[in-house]
């Protein structure tokens, strides 16, 4: 928006008239220039400062009310946005002393004043555009947008200086993402939007929310950095619970009954949450504290390579990038020769999967994140036709009619054994793979406190999982191998 006001110098003057239909505007990367006739270039906001004198006289309102007593003062000509070409140069120019002669009309000012002082304020507006031009090439040359991932696609990152400005999609079918300024201790704060989060990096502390943010934590080496935790007792990670039972972990709450109060007196230096839509609920609270929440959408992610890369994300913010790198790296290799393995089944064996939770049977869909692991495994997921990446709910008619005869049944929930699982619903035992014992939980690793360690290690390591799943598929193809996290329920 171009704007153009007074400021007297020796008299009573109020005015804000305003050009914006036509004004260059705010958007994508770069600085605005400041020049005015008696300061050098700066980093600021644009503007040309002309000055002339007052003769008196109530004037014309033009914008709003314009009142004058007489003396001296200066028209203060400006854009919020950077100028990026000369054409828009020229344009902005033209604007400019459009509104100043519609305003030196209005309030009296002489011509005579104002034209003295054009042709300079028209040097120096074009020295500014020029100046501000390799600037605005050389910001441009230190902004880059890094392809740090190959798989995930929640975030990206874009070098700005030393600093880096994260875009996160935050929830499924968020219409804008939320962004987080990486600056290094010391440095100074690059231009940003004000909804971006500034966070100072390293950081020293955080709070998590969710468990599967402990293992990139530990994966990286910095176990040491968490303070603070909803339930300890969903942990399962060694490390963190040594951390845990020295008292050096802070129970929090969960969701509504988060105990706000003893996290801000923890004082983490980041809280890190995740959310499933716009609604933030208790991280909103936690924001307003000033306490920084960043969001990890990793759940998101369709591939399961693709959230194991979101150990990249929790390194930016403690610079352990070539850590989080290696980790990656090794996971996806295991996971690719892994995949290499299971195509060389001469078979595919039809799996079911999920159970049912009250009327409904809750099984993934075919574009699930775990729909891709049975898949990879060289699995023939009798619902990997539908198109839907969520979690499908059918009646028991419908999935009996078409799964009775599977060959594998893969994710039972909590059930520990097949009586269990009879117990809770005797048609189960209908099922093909019930009555031959081919049924697997993913749950054969709890932690101390009874976690699931493959809710908690799961994203992260999706080698285990398929390196699982093609033992279970394909148990010929592994025949040294040891289940992981799952097991056959007896």
């Amino acid at each position: 928006m171009l704007d153009v006001r007074w400021e007297s110098l020796k008299s009573n003057f109020f005015a804000a008239p305003s050009l914006p239909s036509e004004a260059p505007r705010e958007g994508g990367p770069g600085y605005p220039l400041q020049v005015r006739t008696t300061h050098k270039p700066t980093l600021s906001g644009l503007s040309i400062s002309i000055p002339v004198r007052t003769i008196g006289g109530p004037g014309r309102p033009i914008g709003g009310p314009v009142r004058t007593i007489g003396g001296s003062g200066r028209f203060i000509a400006s854009t919020s946005g950077p100028v990026r070409s000369s054409t828009q140069s020229i344009t902005t120019l033209k604007l400019i002393l459009a509104a100043c002669s519609l305003q030196h009309a209005a309030c009296g000012i002489t011509t005579n004043a104002i034209k003295k002082n054009l042709l300079t304020a028209c040097s120096l507006w074009l020295v500014a555009c020029s100046l501000f031009s390799c600037q605005n090439k050389r910001s441009e040359q230190n902004s880059s947008t890094q392809s740090i991932t190959k798989y995930a696609v929640g975030f990206r990152v874009t070098e700005v200086g030393n600093s880096k400005l994260i875009d996160v999609n935050p929830y499924q079918n968020a219409t804008s993402n939320y962004q987080y300024l990486l600056v290094p201790k010391g440095a100074n704060v690059p231009s940003h939007n004000e909804s971006t989060t500034v966070i100072f990096v390293p950081i020293e502390t955080i709070v998590c929310t969710s468990t599967t943010h402990i293992p990139l934590l530990d994966y990286i080496g910095e176990t040491n950095r968490l303070i603070g935790f909803p339930t300890t007792d969903y942990i399962t990670s060694e490390k963190m619970r040594k951390r845990i039972d020295a008292g050096l972990v802070k129970e929090l709450g969960i969701d509504k009954g988060m105990n706000i109060e003893a996290l801000y007196t923890l004082k983490p230096s980041v809280v890190m949450g995740y959310t499933m839509g716009n609604e933030l609920g208790q991280l909103k609270k936690i924001q307003e504290l000033k306490i920084p929440v960043v969001i990890n959408a990793e759940y998101l992610e369709k591939h399961p390579l693709g959230r194991a890369e979101w150990i990249k994300f929790m390194a930016l913010f403690f610079g352990r990038e070539k850590e989080a790198d290696s980790v990656f790296n090794e996971i996806e290799k295991e996971y690719l020769v892994t995949v290499a393995l299971a195509k060389q089944a001469v078979t595919k064996p039809t799996v079911l999967s999920g159970i049912l939770y009250g009327d409904a049977w809750f099984m993934p869909g075919g574009r699930n994140y775990a729909a891709k692991l049975l898949e990879d495994a060289g699995c023939a997921y009798l619902w990997a036709a539908d198109t839907t990446n969520g979690f499908l709910q059918l009646g028991f008619e419908s999935v009996y009619t078409k799964a009775k005869e599977a060959d594998r049944w893969i994710g039972v929930g909590s059930f520990k054994s097949l009586d269990e699982i009879k117990a809770s619903e005797s048609r189960y035992a209908l099922f093909k793979p019930f009555r031959e014992k081919q049924v697997y939980t993913y749950n054969a690793r709890r932690g101390a406190k009874g976690g699931s360690e493959f809710l908690e290690l799961g994203y992260l390591r999706p080698d285990l999982i398929l390196k699982d799943l093609v033992k279970i598929a394909h148990p010929d193809l592994m025949t040294e191998y040891e289940f992981y996290f799952h097991k056959k329920l007896e």
